[in-house]
């Protein structure tokens, strides 16, 4: 296995488990993993148009609208018409969650402060440094796949 597939292989799992461990985190409030990144696009936002949540998401209109029914009947959305235009509809956190869960960039944080509660300082350090490193390979690869390009 070669070192692009391998990486790919982690990313994969890291994904995984990562919605694994917040779907357990967030079991009291019976919301799925693909629902809390709803959620969390909602807790940074007053309000989001359907349209624009299906974009963010890169899912179809039509899960996102099963999403927002399902949300909405557990009292954590609300959807909203348009002043202006009937026809646009918006979602929003219903003031019931915000205040049952406050601010939800905080429980994430939560769960990502239980795990690293679990290792050293040096290992925790590593990981920073493995997610920099990364990150800072994907910030230049516009300028390696150009440069690659004109190789070609």
């Amino acid at each position: 296995m070669n070192d692009s597939t391998k990486i790919m292989e982690l990313l994969k799992e890291v994904n995984t488990l990562m919605d694994k461990g917040l779907k357990s985190y967030f079991s009291n409030c019976g919301i799925t993993v693909t629902q809390l990144a709803v959620v969390n696009i909602l807790g940074k936002r007053d309000r989001v148009k359907l349209n624009e949540l299906s974009e963010e998401l890169k899912i179809t209109p039509t899960a996102v609208s099963l999403i927002v029914n399902r949300l909405e009947s557990q009292g954590v959305i609300e959807r909203v018409r348009s002043e202006e235009d009937k026809r646009v509809v918006y979602a929003k956190l219903s003031d019931k969650f915000k205040a049952t869960h406050g601010n939800l960039d905080n429980n994430i944080n939560g769960f990502l402060s239980l795990l690293l509660k679990t290792k050293n300082e040096k290992e925790v350090q590593k990981i920073f440094d493995g997610l920099e490193l990364l990150k800072n390979l994907l910030e230049s690869s516009e300028n390696i796949i150009s440069d690659h390009i004109k190789l070609k």
